[in-house]
């Protein structure tokens, strides 16, 4: 499937959500539902916004998701899908599969996911780790105590803690991350825009890297003709402030 394709997919919106108890809400984060199945159809025709943050683990069988903009990724055995809650999203099996998934919100869970903007949807190999918290759920999502509240909470951030660790950093910012390292190591020497872009190999419309998007220092000489990365602008010198990325 073309990426360009997924823009012109039919999307809707999830309007399914448990209403939190007064207590989850002062939690900042509370567990919607849970679930587990085993497909053997699925539609990728047809992108979903959930409007909630949600992992699914592919625990047996094959499939694909495919993310809006992006185009398709293979899902495998182990894998887990991380689904946030304004990205239009498809997954499916291949033939069959068995899937078990956690959906949550709140929020903490938005910071959260401010902390891990970086990272790829897919986690290879972590399924072990939602199947753990989903069996560990099963025992308290009904209970309406604030014992329970307090213990969904631990179980999810304990699931996300750990996934977090063998989350992928995204492609795009592994590739700046390089490219920060080639400058602090060539600091003596003039380096154009264009041709860091291309040390990253990815698509070009990933490439228009601003300057100032990396821990440039001042004197780096960079000029405008090399910070469009497409020629555009005039060829003037530049000075270039320290930024962080």
């Amino acid at each position: 499937m073309d990426i360009s394709i997924t823009k012109t997919l039919p999307v809707f919106r999830e309007t399914r959500f448990r209403q939190p108890s007064p207590l989850e809400r002062k939690l900042g984060l509370w567990v919607d539902r849970i679930g587990a199945t085993g497909d053997r159809l699925g539609d990728l025709r047809r992108l979903r916004i959930l409007g909630q943050y949600a992992v699914v683990a592919v625990e047996s069988g094959t499939g694909q998701c495919v993310i809006a903009a992006q185009g398709p990724r293979p899902l495998e055995a182990g894998d887990v899908l991380f689904l946030s809650p304004e990205q239009p999203t498809a997954y499916a099996p291949r033939q069959a599969w068995f899937t078990r998934w956690i959906v949550w919100n709140g929020p903490e869970a938005r910071i959260l996911a401010e902390m891990e903007n970086r990272g790829e949807p897919v986690i290879r190999q972590a399924a072990a780790i939602v199947q753990q918290a989903f069996i560990a759920l099963t025992h308290c999502i009904e209970d309406e105590t604030a014992a329970a509240a307090i213990e969904r909470k631990s179980i999810l951030l304990s699931m996300l803690a750990e996934l977090a660790v063998k989350r992928p950093v995204a492609a795009h910012a592994t590739a700046m991350a390089g490219i920060t390292d080639h400058i602090g190591r060539n600091l003596d020497r003039e380096l154009k825009v264009p041709d860091l872009a291309r040390m990253t190999h990815l698509p070009r419309s990933d490439t228009r890297i601003q300057p100032t998007s990396c821990a440039f220092f001042a004197r780096l000489p960079v000029t405008r003709q090399d910070a469009s990365c497409d020629g555009s602008a005039a060829d003037e010198t530049v000075a270039i402030q320290e930024k962080v990325i």
